[in-house]
């Protein structure tokens, strides 16, 4: 067969794992190079038995045999690296998002619930129908890779590895009659959300299958008047539901005090003795609570006398991935192991969120108007589309055996710009005059209505 360079194999592995939907052919020994990656794809899905056989069924030499064996483990360990490397990735941007989102809706709810995980499919959705400045603004804001289709598969990649029993999670798209969409679009939404394309008739239909999908828990995500002018509406919705490794006792649930910022009050309030990770300082106390699952509640309290803001040095995406790790860097930010009396008030909460502004105040402008928004590689018409509703409702309840939580997000693609709203609420000057001639009759200011 001749003799043959190892270094040329690494060579090619290495320039087609960079980029695997742009498939080069290597021509070794007459051999496809192709075959080389069905074998490592077999490899790394765990197909052992698939892959010996199709190993056993080539009628080549022993030589050739081994060349192949060898071929595939290269290309699956430089394939595996680099996989681990995009889904790390992918979770840190996810949590940077999070954290930025959280932060500029704290601002105007006291008691809040959100998922950033149902924002960022909603968006991840979106993409690959964006183009121009739209396209660059969403991608800068949710920290996505430059190519749609590729962040397609790192977001379907990650939920595979996050649902489970206790996770589930279910997207869908909804045309309105008339609306031309491009079939291209279309097609990459049913690859990769897995359903079928809905037809959009109104607010009923959509909250249907957003109560069916959430197991009751949201019964109500749009209105008729929400959907009057749009063409094309991406809904994504997410649940939660486990039970705590160790849970309250019922009997030991009593009313006890709560601090508020402006007052004490009495609430409902569990107890357990219970082994847990937890750290605590002269400025914060934090706890992680454990589910069955592979999932686990953060809790972060400031200590005593100390503002709610100084958790906002914790609200960092490298935070709970360091918990994780073995390193003794920042040994005093890491949970320790330990046994506590721990006492944690039992709650249910709601939001619905209109996320319009927040994702304005984040980085994304001309997508929301119609005058600057671009998503060419979305529609198929010449009227320019923009998103006009971003809206997310949540829930979540924390009880003696586990939490419930799930929450839905819709995204609306409409032709006709919706105006900010033009909200007075700072000093202001008024002036009553003639619309033809402004002859002014009176004026003044107002500084405290």
């Amino acid at each position: 067969m001749g003799e043959f360079d190892l270094r040329t194999l690494f060579v090619g592995c290495k320039l087609n794992t960079i980029n695997f939907p742009h498939l080069m052919i290597y021509q070794v020994f007459d051999l496809q190079y192709t075959n080389l990656r069905y074998l490592a794809f077999a490899l790394l899905q765990g197909r052992f038995i698939v892959t010996f056989y199709i190993y056993l069924s080539f009628k080549i030499s022993i030589d050739m045999k081994i060349f192949y064996v060898l071929g595939t483990l290269c290309i699956s360990f430089l394939t595996y690296g680099q996989s681990e490397v995009e889904a790390q990735n992918e979770i840190k941007n996810n949590n940077a998002v999070a954290y930025t989102l959280f932060k500029r809706l704290t601002r105007d709810h006291e008691n809040l619930v959100c998922s950033p995980y149902s924002l960022r499919s909603c968006f991840t959705m979106v993409y690959p129908g964006a183009n121009g400045t739209s396209k660059a603004e969403i991608e800068s804001t949710f920290k996505f890779v430059p190519r749609p289709e590729k962040q397609l598969e790192l977001w379907k990649a990650d939920y595979n590895k996050v649902k489970g029993n206790a996770t589930q999670m279910y997207n869908s798209v909804w045309v309105s009659k008339g609306a031309k969409v491009r079939p291209d679009y279309l097609g990459l939404m049913i690859k990769h959300t897995g359903d079928s394309i809905k037809a959009l008739s109104g607010a009923q239909d959509v909250n249907r299958w957003v109560d069916t999908k959430s197991g009751g828990q949201i019964n109500k995500l749009v209105e008729d008047k929400d959907l009057a002018d749009v063409k094309l509406l991406l809904v994504n919705c997410i649940t939660f539901e486990d039970k705590w490794v160790t849970p309250f006792p019922p009997t030991n649930t009593k009313q006890r005090t709560f601090y508020t910022e402006t007052e004490i009050i009495e609430v409902p309030t569990m107890k357990v003795d219970i082994m847990v990770n937890a750290l605590q300082n002269n400025t914060v106390s934090i706890l992680q609570l454990p589910y069955k699952g592979n999932m686990t509640m953060t809790i972060m309290m400031p200590a005593r006398g100390k503002s709610f803001e100084v958790i906002e040095q914790y609200c960092v995406p490298d935070f709970l991935k360091m918990q994780e790790e073995e390193s003794d860097s920042d040994a005093e930010n890491k949970l320790r192991h330990g046994r506590f009396d721990l006492f944690l008030p039992k709650f249910k909460i709601a939001s619905t969120l209109n996320l319009i502004q927040p994702l304005k105040e984040m980085g994304i402008m001309d997508s929301f108007y119609d005058t600057s928004a671009d998503f060419s590689l979305m529609k198929a018409e010449p009227a320019p589309w923009f998103i006009s509703m971003v809206r997310q409702a949540a829930t979540i309840e924390v009880s003696e055996e586990g939490t419930k939580a799930g929450a839905a997000t819709a995204l609306g693609m409409s032709f006709r710009s919706i105006p900010d709203p033009l909200h007075i609420n700072r000093p202001f000057v008024y002036i009553i005059h003639d619309k033809y001639t402004g002859n002014i009759l009176f004026m003044g200011q107002v500084k405290r209505p």
